[in-house]
């Protein structure tokens, strides 16, 4: 038996496990109290003069990546015998482990699959490829949240020639994209395809190409035709199609284009008895709160607990909207806790504004259209009345605000990005919540978790700090900036606004199709103007 390795300043506590490149330990970071994993790289890789250096190169780029989708690297080092690295713990199991349990429902798979290409697209937009996506390298923290692993590892033996070709592969035959079995060169596309598979493996159980061995899976993989879902999930097949697209250009180009055809997909599926469901929840989440369950609040006795039933919602009329006074002052913008594009936590001063309580409900919306003559979006059959407005671009929004400018006799406008975050963040009365009103997701948001498949009329879940419902979850809000990713390192400190320019314009407070890490009061995402999802709506701000 190999004795536990010895890491000064880690206290090991228990293996793990153990992998082709690498064997995994429970430890316990010693000056901080902290439990992390370490991954200590086997002594084949230790040997090749050429790979130390690559690997601290490509371990210390991984360690720099700020996405709360990607795993967090703390440290890199070598002893007398290996390499090793230093990273969170994720006792939340791995996405191998739950498919083990049999195909998961599709709101879950959808939105796995949509936060993973969200850390994809992150990765690539750094210069990053994985080269081996696959459900063992998708992990899930304490609260459910899935995390892509594994990317300086990946990188760097991809790259190391020689091990390469003394048997040390890069990617797992069932995950590889037919390019990358082919041994071409690689981008970003080829991670898509992979994603792809896994996908299609959450929704079945299966992995799309099986053969006899891996040399048999690379050849379907580039010469087999997609395989068809059940009947069932037929509504998927054009996603599943165009990931597993031949051609690379035939798939969608980037984790942001892939998580924008997920969110045309709304992910209802066929009612199942509530024991079949209790029972398949628990299986995909042993470590975490149920999804679909409501949890009480009981830290912040402020908030009124939910039922267990929806209440009727206390919308605004159709006849007007309610706003909340935002007095003057500072706050402060962005999370050090988030992506790298949430950074850096700055203070920002701004006017008095007034902020829409509610999201722009289709009453509203509706009534604009009837009096301009313009189209009606669709609420994809889940009703109209007091639910949010889906299926409207920024430029749709700009135009309602117009309309409701000249019908009230006030500047009525989207919210600049500082704008929107002060309120959803509690303003001057800020208790610096994760969510917008609480760190208890389930309080104050529908998301994936907990949203059944659909949005829900606004004002169901309990307000923030100012009276303010729904800015975390349910859909979407179009803000009235141009995204930059570096915007926060530069941006005026008194009422900035966004860029001068730009190709995509930001959305902010996650919605009813993505995990709780999306709602998060400093996520920040973006699309082009024209874009209409029916995850994507909008609230209105009004100037004094």
């Amino acid at each position: 038996m190999t004795p536990d390795p010895k890491i000064p300043g880690y206290r090991i506590e228990k293996e793990l496990g153990k992998g082709g490149m690498a064997d995994v330990y429970l430890a316990v970071q010693e000056n901080l109290e902290r439990p992390v994993a370490i991954k200590v790289l086997l002594p084949a890789l230790f040997r090749d003069d050429s790979f130390a250096h690559r690997f601290v190169r490509e371990a210390r780029t991984a360690a720099s990546f700020k996405h709360p989708h990607i795993l967090e690297i703390y440290d890199i080092g070598q002893d007398e015998h290996s390499h090793y690295i230093v990273m969170e713990y994720l006792p939340g199991g791995s996405l191998a482990g739950l498919i083990e349990s049999g195909p998961l429902q599709p709101e879950n798979a959808l939105a796995i699959f949509s936060a993973i290409a969200s850390a994809l697209d992150y990765a690539h937009g750094e210069g990053f490829i994985h080269r081996d996506v696959k459900p063992d390298n998708i992990l899930f923290r304490k609260d459910g949240t899935p995390v892509l692993c594994d990317f300086g590892i990946a990188r760097a033996v991809g790259s190391a020639t020689r091990l390469t070709k003394t048997g040390m592969s890069v990617g797992t035959p069932h995950y590889m994209s037919p390019e990358q079995a082919r041994g071409k060169k690689l981008d970003g596309r080829s991670d898509i395809y992979s994603l792809g598979v896994v996908f299609y493996e959450m929704l079945t159980g299966k992995v799309p190409f099986e053969a006899e061995d891996s040399v048999a899976v690379a050849i379907a993989h580039v010469q087999d035709p997609v395989p068809g879902l059940p009947g069932h999930l037929a509504k998927y097949q054009p996603l599943v199609d165009k990931l597993l697209a031949k051609d690379p250009d035939q798939r969608p180009q980037t984790g942001k284009e892939v998580a924008d055809l997920a969110g045309n997909l709304p992910a209802a599926e066929p009612e199942k008895s509530a024991a079949a469901e209790s029972s398949h929840i628990e299986s995909q989440a042993p470590s975490a709160p149920p999804p679909g369950r409501e949890t009480r609040l009981v830290e912040e006795p402020d908030f009124q607990d939910l039922p267990p039933k929806r209440r009727a919602p206390a919308a605004p009329s159709s006849l007007g909207i309610e706003w909340v006074k935002m007095e003057a002052g500072e706050f402060s913008m962005g999370s050090n806790d988030g992506a790298s594009d949430e950074q850096p936590v700055h203070r920002v001063y701004l006017d008095t504004y007034y902020i829409s309580k509610y999201e722009v409900t289709f009453d509203q919306y509706d009534a604009f259209c009837n009096e301009t003559g313009r189209s009606r979006p669709s609420d994809e059959g889940w009703g109209r009345g007091s639910r949010p407005v889906i299926n409207v671009s920024w430029d749709d929004a700009v135009a309602f605000c117009r309309w409701l400018s000249k019908k009230t006799g006030k500047t009525v406008r989207l919210p600049t990005e500082a704008e929107w975050e002060k309120a959803a963040k509690g303003g001057n009365n800020s208790r610096g919540y994760t969510y917008s009103g609480s760190n208890n997701v389930d309080a104050v948001a529908w998301y994936s978790g907990n949203a059944g498949g659909r949005t829900d009329p606004v004002g169901q879940k309990s307000a923030n700090e100012l009276g303010i419902h729904d800015m975390s979850g349910n859909v979407w809000e179009w803000c009235a900036d141009w995204y930059n990713k570096n915007y926060y390192s530069r941006s005026p400190a008194r009422n900035p606004a966004g860029p001068s320019s730009g190709s995509r314009r930001v959305f902010r407070g996650g919605c009813w199709i993505l995990f709780a890490s999306f709602c998060r009061s400093a996520y920040r995402d973006s699309g082009p103007p024209s874009l209409r999802l029916d995850s994507l709506g909008f609230r209105a701000v009004m100037e004094p």
